[in-house]
């Protein structure tokens, strides 16, 4: 567990940056995938 209460914020503190780095991670991935544009292949294609 946690030592005292300055542990337990540090590791709230820690945990909320991890969540937020992976949410702003898959954000950019989203913002990446819209930037690219509309495929003009089929479903087909690409499972080929």
């Amino acid at each position: 567990m946690h030592k005292d209460e300055s542990d337990y914020v540090r590791d709230l503190v820690r945990k909320d940056q991890v969540k937020n780095a992976e949410f702003y991670a898959t954000l950019s991935a989203i913002e990446a995938g819209y930037q690219s544009g509309v495929s003009e292949r089929n479903l087909g294609m690409v499972t080929k």
